[in-house]
């Protein structure tokens, strides 16, 4: 089966560093010049890379409900569709 992933401009750019990376054009410390990436967590990305492929690299909250401003209105719509 195969899955189709979109990437952001930026997780594309990790992954063309995790691939030089991978082929040894790279190294870590060079790769992790991004910003916002430390060492640790490239190599992380790497690993996962290499465990999953390229969704590991997409963000893990994509396509998810955010309970965060609308967790007071679930309840109430729900109860609104079981009246339905």
């Amino acid at each position: 089966m195969e899955i189709k992933v979109v990437l952001t401009i930026k997780e594309q750019h990790k992954l063309k560093m995790v691939i030089d990376y991978e082929a040894k054009k790279i190294i870590a410390r060079n790769a992790a010049d991004l910003p916002g990436i430390f060492v640790r967590h490239f190599r992380r990305l790497a690993a996962a890379y290499r465990e999953r492929g390229v969704v590991a690299l997409a963000h893990g909250n994509r396509g998810k409900f955010s309970l965060g401003k609308h967790a007071i209105i679930i309840p109430r719509l729900s109860h609104l569709l079981i009246r339905i």
